[in-house]
């Protein structure tokens, strides 16, 4: 996959990531005091990891092609650990009676 290809597919999954996110906080927002309090230090991390993952991307092509499958990987392992903190932030604050 050329360099062009993967950023526009990582920017697609990116703008999905953006969905759940504004998801997210929706859920967080209609939470009590407390819940809101805990959630919220997370969604600001995975906020701040988001906006570094994007710039890595924008980097992207400053990268020489020797190292081009390393940074490729870096930035899946990212991307991935990302959407795994929020889908359990998500599980969290969606239980019966969270985020409710």
């Amino acid at each position: 996959m050329s360099k062009e290809v993967y950023r526009e597919e990582l920017q697609q999954r990116l703008a999905a990531l953006d969905a759940r996110l504004v998801e997210a906080q929706t859920m967080v927002a209609r939470g009590t005091p407390t819940e809101k309090v805990d959630a919220a230090g997370e969604l600001a991390r995975l906020l701040l990891r988001r906006g570094s993952l994007a710039e890595k991307l924008t980097q992207l092509d400053r990268e020489p092609e020797s190292r081009w499958e390393n940074a490729k990987a870096e930035l899946e392992e990212d991307y991935h650990s990302i959407i795994s903190t929020l889908e359990q932030l998500i599980g969290e604050i969606d239980r019966p009676g969270v985020g409710r």
